[in-house]
């Protein structure tokens, strides 16, 4: 045997992606050598029958059993594989968070020290006016501003006034301790392997290396159950607004009005697509599907002027969409950026061929992204 046999050339990392009505699963296996080279991946997706609406909803039954039967099938996945899941990467969709982009200002009659402690007490301060049901799981800084003027490391610098632009991300206290304690008893992950993310913080701080947003750009993320408008300002969170409207749901209506189940719909959707449908269910499904481009519009409209009450809208806009069932192009803009696969999955390196990239949401496919940026840089 040889004296080198012992020490692992790969590693497993599991990341989660909890929406409204699903969670999607994918066990990524990097190469230790070259930590962002992808050397094998494995999905799993469990369905939420009764969907979650709201940020503060609990954690109930249905979606428990879902993360456990994920977690069951990934634990034999490693045991199978004869290796140890080394952490784990949960990013939770909306409507799971609360999340918002935070201007503090501090002002002080003379020059102060801006500190570590003096931004804890801050930021203490502005999260105590939410409650005690939140779960912080994320506070970002995104820009720092010292007597008007950003500072990109503010600590130590002496000033008179601070503006800190802070994104906060939360979940309930009840999800946080559900989800976190499921994972330990299946994972057998101590909590400093264990990650907690918004999705909207994820996308930012991945899309912002490989794309240029500019001064201010607009992220339209067009998901499975929920469609959200992020604004992004000198390359941070300036505002979100979302609306209850995605592919998902188009899916249910064909569903519901053409009386078969939600994988047939998906089925005749991906038929559509290719062109395969024969004209008579083609035309019925049109019907359904003009009547949901009509209504996103309407919403798409109500949410993008939420933002401009207090906002210059960009001419710049990047659009995260999973195969777009209609044309989600906003007319009023200049640009539009579509990030597709191919646009992302470029930016993998692979250990060796036969990972077909498009097999995968679109979303998940980010967060393999920010993960391998993490991998590669430990």
């Amino acid at each position: 045997m040889s004296i080198f046999s012992g020490f692992k050339k790969s590693s497993l990392h599991l990341i989660l992606n909890i929406s409204n009505f699903s969670i999607d699963a994918v066990l990524v296996e990097f190469d230790e050598k070259h930590g962002d080279k992808v050397i094998e991946i494995e999905k799993s997706r469990q369905l939420i029958p009764e969907g979650h609406s709201a940020p503060h909803e609990m954690f109930n039954y249905s979606v428990s059993r879902a993360l456990i039967k994920i977690l069951e099938d990934f634990q034999k996945e490693a045991a199978r594989k004869k290796e140890k899941i080394k952490s784990c990467l949960v990013v939770f969709s909306a409507p799971w968070y609360d999340a918002q982009t935070h201007i503090i200002r501090i002002k002080k009659g003379e020059q102060f020290t801006f500190s570590k402690n003096i931004f804890q007490d801050a930021l203490k301060q502005k999260t105590l006016k939410n409650g005690d049901s939140l779960k912080f799981i994320e506070n970002v800084i995104m820009k720092v501003l010292l007597n008007g003027y950003e500072i990109k490391n503010p600590f130590g610098k002496k000033a008179k006034t601070a503006e800190l632009f802070i994104y906060t991300g939360a979940i309930t206290k009840q999800t946080h301790a559900k989800v976190i304690n499921l994972i330990k008893e299946f994972l057998n992950l101590e909590d400093h392997q264990i990650s907690l993310r918004t999705f909207p913080i994820v996308a930012l701080q991945t899309l912002r290396d490989f794309f240029d947003f500019g001064p201010c750009s607009l992220l339209i993320d067009f998901g499975p159950e929920i469609t959200e408008l992020i604004l992004i300002k000198d390359r941070h969170i300036e505002e979100i607004s979302s609306f209850n409207k995605g592919s998902g749901a188009i899916a249910r209506r064909i569903a519901s009005a053409m009386k078969i189940d939600i994988k047939e719909a998906e089925y005749a959707l991906k038929r559509r697509r290719s062109g395969a449908l024969e004209d008579s269910l083609a035309k019925k499904i049109n019907a359904v599907i003009d009547k949901a481009q009509s209504e996103w519009n309407k919403d798409f409209n109500n949410a993008l002027n939420s933002v401009e009450k207090d906002h210059n809208l960009p001419q710049n806009v990047f659009l995260l969409s999973q195969n777009p069932i209609f044309d989600i192009s906003p007319p009023k803009f200049k640009k539009v950026v579509k990030l597709s696969h191919e646009a992302l999955s470029h930016n993998f390196s692979l250990a060796k061929d036969g990972i077909n990239f498009n097999n995968y949401n679109i979303h998940l496919l980010l967060e393999m992204l920010y993960l391998k940026n993490k991998a590669g840089n430990r």
